[in-house]
């Protein structure tokens, strides 16, 4: 049943009290307090002068009872979706400023444009109206509507500092187990992790990692520092690279001569493109121990930088690297020289120039000659297991010292003459040749008449081979001033009877048979033409007992037949005297 009347200005369906205090609007099915013109179920409105500091300055207010709650329930049936909304309305317009979708997201808006959402999965976008689409790791905040330039700014006071903090706990450290810090008071950002200070970059850009202060390096933009160390963890810095292909890892020290970051101007000659350089502490300051440097030498132009690399230690006693070593733009090195003219030079002023080369006790030390065929066609090898130096041509050994002096061509046996072919020279027996088949030696001299070899005893010249062009001299030193007590030879024939011609072979040759004396026998008449004894034994190289051989000199023989034939014509001619008187008589 419908109300019919009231008395204020007629009554229809509607109720409409007070003008604009209480209306009614039956049509619409709407109230509306504090305005004749109602726009929803429910509309609250506050005319007039807003008083401030009252309750008239209100337009809407639920005070609950102490300890009560307030709810603005959006409630529908059906699959209809319904919202609840705080707007603001200002010159006929209303602005949406909360608004919540049943079932959906939380809207935040300023003139009339949204600003922030939190939505059904409570991700919060700021500017941005779908977090969730963001990497679930990452998307509980996200800022920015993802085009144009987007920020986020903490402001501090100018002796405070901003933090962003990563917590894993509400107590101690987990507070902040991670923490990026901008410290206004000296303008530096300082990053954390386990809660401890892992790298800082000051307010000059320098990026230092494991210390919170510069050492003052040479105005160097990275300083790496570690205050303890283990065998198992040394390491300052590592660059890797993991890849299925052949490339690999490169770290790159560029200079130009140019004026800003960017400029590729031409570098010239002498200009220095990079230093490493090993520095440590006199307790004082940082002195340079040793450091390689790459220098420009010689004209650069496109597609051409010539280059050395110059490699310095400083002495003890010094303050300050010198050059040690150099590869020039060649590729030739030079030790102790700045110019290098082959492959490797080595040079030392003021003293002997040593290379050595030092192998484990029963190992080699090699240096090898090759060519495109082979890595090792000459040798110099030597053999600490049996103290011998080798060299070796064509890939075969040619001759070799052995660990007692002896000098070998051709053999590692010192004894070629009864083993083979090859050259012996041994500080017990002298020079040994042996051969198959060919002469032994041979001696020569080209130009001129004289002599060839010559024949010494303890620095005093004791004979000599000669040679002409057409004959060989054998000669015995035999001048008058090298000799005293000379008397004539007598008793020639008698003596000369006493030796005893022989015929024989020797045993090694039984098909030859020739003329000869008997060692021992020709040694009781004609001594010094006899070395040895009778009998005699020697120790060989091997540490046998062998014979010691009895020789004999032919040639002095001769000063005997000579004086026996002197006799013998003596007397010959003494019978012809004789014979011609008794002739004539």
């Amino acid at each position: 049943m419908a109300l019919t009347q009231i008395t204020t200005g007629g009554v229809d369906e509607n109720i409409n009290i007070d003008s604009n205090t209480l209306k009614v609007d039956g049509t619409n099915n709407r109230v509306g307090i504090g305005t004749s013109s109602p726009v929803a179920g429910l509309t609250v409105a506050k005319q007039g002068t807003v008083l401030s500091g009252t309750s008239n300055s209100f337009g809407f207010s639920i005070n609950p009872q102490s300890n009560g709650y307030v709810y603005l329930d959006a409630v529908t049936g059906g699959s209809n979706n319904t919202s609840l909304s705080l707007r603001t309305y200002n010159n006929g317009t209303y602005t949406q400023a909360i608004q919540s979708i049943s079932g959906n997201d939380t809207t935040f808006e300023t003139a009339g444009t949204e600003r922030m959402r939190i939505d059904s999965s409570g991700n919060v976008g700021i500017n941005n109206s779908s977090p969730s689409s963001y990497n679930s790791d990452g998307r509980n905040l996200v800022v920015g509507s993802g085009s144009g330039s987007q920020g986020l700014t903490i402001a501090s006071g100018t002796s405070g500092y901003g933090n962003i903090y990563f917590a894993d706990g509400t107590s101690g450290d987990a507070l902040y187990s991670g923490m990026l810090s901008y410290y206004h008071a000296d303008n530096h950002m300082q990053f954390r992790t386990a809660s401890t200070e892992r790298m800082r970059i000051d307010s000059s850009g320098k990026l230092l990692v494991g210390t919170s202060t510069s050492n003052g390096s040479a105005g160097s933009k990275l300083e790496v520092a570690k205050q303890t160390m283990t065998t198992s963890d040394m390491g300052l810095a590592s660059f890797q690279l993991v890849s299925s292909s052949s490339r690999w890892p490169q770290v790159f020290i560029e200079k130009s001569r140019g004026s800003a970051v960017g400029d590729k101007n031409l570098v010239s000659n002498g200009d220095s493109l990079g230093e490493l350089a090993f520095r440590g502490s006199d307790g004082t300051n940082y002195l340079t121990g040793a450091s390689i440097i790459a220098t420009v030498n010689g004209t650069t132009g496109t597609n051409d930088l010539p280059t050395d690399l110059r490699f310095s230690t400083t002495a003890d006693g010094a303050s300050s690297p010198t050059e040690r070593m150099r590869i020039d733009s060649s590729g030739n090195v030079g030790i102790g020289t700045d110019n290098p003219g082959q492959q490797l030079t080595i040079k030392k002023t003021g003293g002997q120039t040593q290379v050595s080369l030092i192998s484990d006790t029963n190992e080699s030390g090699a240096i090898y000659f090759g060519d495109t065929a082979s890595t090792n066609r000459g040798v110099v090898l030597y053999d600490h297991g049996q103290d011998s130096l080798q060299f070796s041509t064509a890939g075969s050994e040619r001759a070799r010292i052995t660990s007692d002096g002896n000098f070998l061509v051709g053999t590692t046996a010192t004894n070629p003459h009864t083993d083979g072919s090859g050259i012996s020279i041994t500080t017990g027996s002298g020079l040994l040749i042996g051969v198959s088949n060919t002469h032994a030696m041979i001696a020569a001299r080209y130009t001129g008449d004289g002599e060839l070899i010559r024949m010494q005893r303890a620095n005093n010249d004791v004979g000599s081979i000669d040679v002409t062009s057409s004959g060989t001299t054998y000669n015995t030193t035999s001048d008058y001033r090298l000799k005293e007590n000379v008397v004539d030879t007598i008793d020639g024939i008698t003596r000369l009877k006493q030796l005893a011609p022989k015929r024989f072979n020797f045993t090694v040759d039984a098909d030859v048979t020739v003329d000869g004396f008997i060692a021992h026998e020709a040694q009781a008449v004609v001594p010094e033409a006899v070395t040895g004894t009778h009998n005699g034994m020697k120790t060989d190289e091997d540490g046998n007992e062998v014979p010691d051989y009895q020789g004999l000199d032919y040639g002095k023989l001769t000063p005997l037949l000579t004086a026996a034939l002197q006799e013998a014509i003596a007397k010959i001619e003494t019978l012809e005297t004789k014979v011609a008187a008794l002739e004539a008589g």
